[in-house]
């Protein structure tokens, strides 16, 4: 099975992530970039009023997703939905997206609704990870948390 991840990373927690999942996975992997300013706090600002009022963003990705069985897409948890970069991915790419798996990293609340706001774009995913934690914000544990991490990837093989 062909299989590519991508993500959105503001900080790097999902971006380490999923390395991870590709590098346990043997995959494909693309970062989707998001051409809106989102540093510092006008940034963090604007980024969680657009993820609340559920915007669409300009973004950028080199990899078409079409050319793939399974697409695991993964996004932090912003005003408790998806980054405006996700949201755009999955506008973009609905139709193209055969199987999908989610991962989410979270350092507050809004795991559920992010699930469902990503269900509701695409389709329900074959498999979820979600890293919820207070330090997540600091720095993702990739060790503390490489059990759960093998066992969605277990999931997807």
């Amino acid at each position: 099975m062909k299989t590519l991840v991508v993500y959105y990373s503001k900080t790097g927690n999902t971006r380490r992530l999923a390395e991870e999942i590709a590098k346990e996975l043997c995959c494909d992997i693309d970062e989707i970039q998001d051409k809106e300013y989102r540093s510092g706090v006008i940034g963090w600002f604007s980024g969680s009023r657009d993820a609340f009022r559920k915007f669409l963003t300009d973004i950028e990705f080199k990899i078409d997703p079409g050319e793939y069985d399974l697409v695991i897409i993964g996004t932090p948890i912003w005003a408790f939905g998806v980054t405006p970069a996700i949201r755009t991915y999955f506008t973009r790419n609905i139709e193209k997206l055969n199987n999908v798996a989610f991962f989410l990293t979270c350092g507050g609340m809004g795991i559920e609704g992010a699930l469902k706001d990503m269900e509701n774009l695409s389709k329900p995913p074959v498999a979820t990870l979600e890293l919820h934690d207070r330090g997540i914000r600091a720095n993702i544990d990739i060790e503390r948390n490489i059990d759960k991490i093998k066992e969605f990837c277990n999931m997807l093989r």
